[in-house]
Parts: C-alpha cells; sequence; structure tokens
C-alpha cells in the first residue's frame, strides 16, 4: 500500500483543490482492466502508473485525450504506454506548432 500513497503524490492535477474528488487504489489479482463499473458503485478507471511518473499525465485528463479515447472507444488503461507516449508527443508536437 505504499506504493500507492507514492503515486498519490506524483500525480498531477490540473487542479490540485480537487484532489478530494479522487481515490486511489491498488488492483488486486481478482481485477480485470475491462470491467465496467457495477451498478451502485462509483465510476472508476484504471492508469498505468508510468503514465504519471514518467509521461506527466494530468488528471483530469484533457479534452483530446477524452475525444481520442471516446472514439477509439477505449478506457485510458486499454492505452499501452508506448500509445500514451504517442498520444502526448502529439499534443507536446501540435503545442508547440500551434501555443495558445
Amino acid at each position: 500500500m505504499a506504493s500507492v500513497v507514492v503515486l498519490k503524490c506524483q500525480v498531477k492535477l490540473a487542479n490540485p483543490e480537487d484532489s478530494y474528488k479522487l481515490t486511489f487504489q491498488a488492483y488486486g489479482s481478482d481485477d480485470f482492466l475491462f470491467f465496467s463499473t457495477a451498478p451502485g458503485r462509483l465510476p472508476f478507471f484504471f492508469m498505468y502508473r508510468c503514465l504519471f511518473e514518467v509521461l506527466s499525465v494530468i488528471l483530469p485528463l484533457n479534452a483530446f485525450q477524452c475525444a481520442l479515447l471516446e472514439h477509439l472507444n477505449v478506457a485510458p488503461s486499454e492505452l499501452y504506454p508506448k500509445n500514451w507516449a504517442m498520444v502526448r508527443a502529439f499534443e507536446i508536437v501540435s503545442f508547440l506548432q500551434h501555443p495558445t
């Protein structure tokens, strides 16, 4: 459980005041990444730890990331870290070419 506490410190939030909205929990051996939220249970999704440690993904996901996931009809955990790296690289290059 110490790793969950460390991860919580590594997660960057767009608005740090929203930290109370997030709960971090390690998944168990009986959990599957493709499970959907059960009725009566709070919505959740799995994320790879390296997305926060290496790729600096910020929560909540931005509009581009959400639109991409929706278009692909996948959850955040269904994109492998190398795919997330490609998404981040695209965002960075796009920003450099068209800063707002």
